[in-house]
């Protein structure tokens, strides 16, 4: 297995650093510039795999443990293909989500988890938390959930 590392987060299977011009093309969608932390980021962990947890809070008051761990690949997309171009595309045709605003990484399910670079957002990162069946014992409302008032503060709460 090979694995690289950003901060305390050990990544699985990541391919090399994206292009400046794949950087442009995903900031050109998307409609704002990444910041420094999310493009060092993005040099060791483009479509790479995390293990780690973060604690999300749900409606209930409870707090569930959550693993984002499908890091999209800044390669060239078209549509809901795990790639950043790709996904901007789907979530703003299915979920509208507005200009700023980028998914970066899914968990195994259909919660995905963004970097919300819009006026509004200020670099927040938020999750949409896919409702599960009652029988789970888990949350059954999906609802965006903001995890960090920035991407770094969101990178150091993950646990490993």
């Amino acid at each position: 297995m090979t694995y690289s590392r950003y901060r305390h987060l050990a990544i699985e299977r990541a391919k090399p650093a994206p292009t400046d011009t794949q950087l442009a093309a995903v900031e050109a969608l998307l409609g704002a510039n990444l910041p420094a932390s999310f493009r060092d980021f993005l040099r060791v962990a483009n479509s790479g795999y995390l293990r780690y947890v973060v604690d999300v809070p749900t409606g209930s008051g409870k707090i569930e443990p959550l693993c984002f761990g499908s890091i999209f690949s800044a390669d060239e997309g078209t549509f809901c293909d795990e790639t950043f171009v790709g996904e901007i595309r789907s979530q703003r045709e299915y979920v509208k989500i507005p200009q700023g605003v980028l998914p970066f990484a899914r968990d195994g399910g259909g919660s995905v988890v963004y970097l919300d670079l819009s006026r509004k957002g200020h670099g927040r990162v938020v999750a949409f938390v896919m409702g599960l069946p009652e029988w789970t014992g888990k949350r059954t409302d999906s609802a965006f959930i903001e995890l960090a008032s920035s991407f770094d503060e969101y990178t150091l709460q993950s646990c490993g």
